[in-house]
């Protein structure tokens, strides 16, 4: 089979990339594995190449290529439209479809948003189009949605004006009215959760249309030689900004520190969010807790070594949405705390499979840290009980093979 994927940001560096594209970037690696041919039209100026075998990247160079590369993510900054790219690449994608490329189906990964340019192509071209939904951004409430993010801290008025500004331009084009145009135009549905399968329903698609498959990742070989850390290590990676609750953390270690005065924390940051930056600098000033208790690291090589072994506890207290670290974690038989938001429920059953807690709720994450503290060997119980649940039902490659027949039934040649 013979899949088309247009994903403008698809060469992000991975600690870079938003969790949507690390989930369709180890979907491609495992569908070109299963040996379908996929051809990926992403923005960019250099000839086409192949990154492995069956995957070819075919860039594409626009008007204002130029200007969008230079806001792509980079370390220690998230450009506020890091997903920008030059929209007279989609008339580039159509012309090479129609003229040089001969393809089953159209495959895209992300939010109902996001899968609308890709919905555009597939009209233009009459190639059919399976869109995996792996979140879906509320449109409802979104005037100063960053800033509510940073509720009970006092925000510089510059940091007010700019972060509305910036919103307005954003999140106009996101109204729920442009989505359920996407949403019609869409021929099949793959969706990363039952919570998101509900939202679709409600919105009006048949749900016959829709099919579940749980975001993948790919199960590691865990080593028996390597052994748990001494120390107690609190940790949390992934990109340093108040939406994924980084300052919910701060404020529960600092009371967990309390009690456990050789408690560590670590926070492997892979993009920072230079005001999240300028809070956790002051509560953890206030607090007289720098130097041997704060553990920082950035992008690391190797996740499981650098962060994850050293780890006794993952804390994710995501206000905004569930991100793929939050799986890669629970691959790996960490005890997690993460919050009731989105699937999350899906994969972790309380005190079971890892904790959950409320969505802002500081000492609810401190009792559960406390517990874990307190009770070793059952929270390593927990986190096995997580490792079995990510390999049941986050398998990449099990799940691959099941986006393979969803795309199969969907080819244009049926």
């Amino acid at each position: 089979m013979r899949i088309a994927v247009f994903q403008p940001k698809f060469l992000t560096p991975r600690p870079n990339a938003s969790s949507e594209l690390v989930l369709l970037q180890t979907q491609v690696k495992n569908l070109a594995k299963l040996g379908n041919e996929v051809f990926v039209l992403t923005e960019g100026a250099y000839p086409p190449t192949q990154i492995r075998e069956n995957v070819t990247i075919l860039p594409l160079k626009g008007m204002f290529s130029t200007y969008s590369l230079l806001l792509s993510p980079i370390h220690r900054a998230i450009p506020y439209f890091s997903d920008i790219f030059s929209l007279d690449i989609i008339g580039k994608a159509i012309r090479k479809l129609n003229k040089e490329l001969d393809v089953d189906v159209i495959y895209t990964c992300g939010s109902p948003f996001s899968s609308v340019f890709s919905t555009i192509i597939a009209n233009a071209t009459g190639i059919p189009i399976v869109s995996y939904i792996s979140h879906y951004p509320s449109s409802k409430r979104w005037w100063g949605r960053d800033i509510d993010m940073l509720k009970g801290y006092k925000l510089p008025l510059t940091y007010l004006i700019h972060q509305i500004f910036m919103d307005t331009l954003r999140e106009v084009p996101r109204r729920e009215f442009i989505q359920k145009w996407g949403l019609r135009h869409t021929k099949r549905f793959i969706v990363s959760s039952n919570y998101i399968k509900g939202i679709l329903y409600h919105l009006g698609v048949d749900s016959k249309r829709i099919e579940v498959v749980y975001p993948g990742v790919d199960i590691p070989s865990l080593r028996e030689d390597f052994k748990q850390p001494n120390m107690q290590v609190v940790t949390y990676f992934g990109h340093f900004w108040q939406g994924r609750g980084v300052l919910d953390l701060v404020k529960a270690f600092l009371r967990v520190h309390k009690k456990h005065s050789n408690l560590k924390l670590m926070i492997a940051a892979s993009n920072v969010h230079k005001l999240t930056e300028l809070f956790f600098k002051e509560l953890i000033n206030s607090w007289e807790l720098n130097g041997p208790n704060i553990m920082w690291k950035n992008v690391v090589s190797d996740l499981y070594l650098e962060v994850l072994n050293q780890s006794t506890a993952i804390v994710l207290p995501y206000r905004d949405m569930p991100s793929m670290k939050l799986i890669e974690s629970m691959a790996y038989g960490k005890t997690i705390i993460t919050t009731k938001i989105g699937w999350t429920g899906e994969l972790i059953s309380d005190a079971i499979s890892g904790f959950l807690v409320d969505v802002g709720d500081v000492m609810g994450i401190v009792e559960k840290l406390d517990f874990i503290l307190n009770n070793p060997e059952l929270a390593e119980e927990v986190g096995r009980n997580a490792r079995e649940s990510a390999k049941l039902k986050c398998d990449s490659y099990k799940n691959a093979k099941l986006i393979e027949s969803i795309l199969k039934e969907t080819t244009r040649r049926d």
